[in-house]
């Protein structure tokens, strides 16, 4: 059987402390009210920027790494990233 390791732990435990938060302390019709004023362009828009910055994210470590002839293909180097 595979441990499961502390990253993953902690990672799992914190969503489910912020799922918790937001389940006991927040008014969810608070939360449904913020969720319908959303402007759709701006969000596809942070997305596309965060999607980008992760793509130039990978690319520099791609490039670092090749550097150090630690040749990764870019699969790899994305999981790693």
């Amino acid at each position: 059987m595979r441990r499961i390791s502390w990253s993953l732990f902690l990672r799992i435990l914190i969503t489910l402390l912020g799922v918790g938060y937001l389940s006991f302390f927040k008014d969810w019709e608070d939360i449904w009210e913020a969720m319908h004023q959303v402007k759709l362009g701006w969000l596809g828009l942070a997305m596309l920027a965060y999607g980008l910055t992760t793509l130039l994210g990978i690319c520099r470590w791609h490039l670092l790494l090749k550097n150090v002839r630690a040749d990764l293909g870019w699969l790899r180097t994305a999981q790693l990233t």
